[in-house]
């Protein structure tokens, strides 16, 4: 989905825009169930949203 505004995506997800700012900066890791959400919402799989570390 594109066009939406960090605020918009915050108020689809029913979080605050500094918790989804926070999410972005990569400052705070988000839950499973918010990773879930924030695929459903911009209509994406999981797994393009979770980076997979080099460790890994």
């Amino acid at each position: 989905m594109k066009g939406l505004t960090q605020a918009e995506l915050a108020d689809r997800l029913g979080v605050s825009i500094g918790i989804l700012g926070a999410v972005e900066r990569g400052t705070r890791v988000p839950d499973e169930k918010l990773i879930s959400n924030i695929a459903k919402v911009l209509g994406v799989d999981e797994s393009e949203l979770v980076a997979k570390s080099p460790n890994r």
